[in-house]
């Protein structure tokens, strides 16, 4: 039972140094801490994953510019860079924010002998890719596509609940 005590003390004494550390620093240069803390306050939703390889990183930048940072799915603007200006500009929540963040996703999966080259990856809105990979047999992309278009048509994706500012122009 001490050793529980001391965990849940030790945990609360991380989380309140990382609170003091969150309100003095930009959110892009917070020093990494353990998932449980980042967790706890909110800070993890938009630091760019440990596990992130550079080439994957750099694919995924250069494919949100290829696409004007809209997303692959249903073109909704995608948040890439810094938080606060974006939430500020487009008047959206962090909860929305972390939604739209731009994330790299493979056209051909890895698992099936895809690459991390350019012509293999796209960016994608966190929501369309989470939703895509949470579905019980994954559609491939072109038809995940389609179905993610006709949802935003028929206004059942996340799109219509956005200010206009971020949603397709097309």
């Amino acid at each position: 039972m001490r050793a529980l005590e001391f965990c849940n003390r030790l945990n609360a004494l991380r989380e309140q140094s990382w609170l003091e550390l969150l309100s003095q620093s930009p959110v892009r240069t917070l020093p990494r801490y353990p998932p449980l803390i980042l967790r706890t306050c909110g800070a993890s939703n938009f630091s760019e994953p440990n596990h992130m390889s550079k080439p994957i990183v750099r694919a995924r930048t250069l494919a949100a510019e290829r696409q004007n940072h809209r997303c692959y799915y249903c073109g909704v603007l995608m948040l890439q860079g810094e938080v606060m200006a974006f939430l500020t500009k487009h008047c959206v929540s962090k909860r929305q924010a972390k939604l739209l963040q731009c994330t790299a996703e493979h056209m051909t999966p890895k698992s099936q002998g895809g690459t991390n080259s350019h012509s293999n990856i796209v960016a994608a809105c966190f929501f369309c890719n989470h939703a895509r990979h949470a579905r019980s047999q994954p559609l491939d992309t072109l038809a995940y596509k389609r179905f993610v278009q006709h949802r935003v048509a028929r206004g059942r994706w996340l799109v219509a609940s956005l200010p206009s500012s971020l949603r397709s122009q097309a």
